[in-house]
């Protein structure tokens, strides 16, 4: 379900977002983290799985994730990893606005903007929920719940 979570928002944020004057990249990997210091040879390659760029500029990044958050936990049940895995991807890209985006289910009440982290005053990570109940609604949801530059 990951893939096919994954697969179906990316495609909606691209179809919404080129609308937009933006360019929408699925599993761009084009980057890598680091370089290797003995051989000077790329190591990790990041892939996040979509890149929004305006022009040649990166401008956010998201990453999507098939799990269940959870309203009762600390920090919604957000795993350190994949915060650390965002914020890994925004640091390379070198945006400021990150994005963890999740299926919604009722416990959270209204989907939309869960929560927002400012992570060194250099990037803005927020966590959203997608209402997979209400298909027609996600366009909307990401227009109005991804805060990105205006397009070039």
């Amino acid at each position: 379900m990951n893939v096919l979570f994954e697969e179906y928002v990316g495609r909606i944020a691209a179809k919404t977002l080129e609308g937009q004057g933006f360019k929408v990249h699925l599993q761009a990997a084009a980057i890598h983290l680091a370089t290797e210091t003995q051989y000077q040879k790329p190591a990790f390659l990041l892939k996040p799985d979509i890149l929004i760029s305006s022009g040649k500029k990166a401008v956010a990044v998201a990453d999507t994730k098939w799990k269940a958050l959870d309203a009762k936990a600390k920090n919604l049940g957000v795993s350190e990893a994949d915060v650390y895995q965002l914020l890994a991807y925004a640091h390379r890209y070198e945006v400021d606005h990150a994005y963890l985006l999740y299926p919604h289910h009722s416990a959270l009440g209204l989907p939309g903007l869960r929560r927002t982290y400012d992570i060194q005053g250099t990037v803005r990570l927020s966590i959203l929920t997608l209402n997979l109940a209400r298909l027609e609604s996600i366009p909307e949801a990401l227009l109005s719940n991804l805060t990105i530059p205006e397009a070039c």
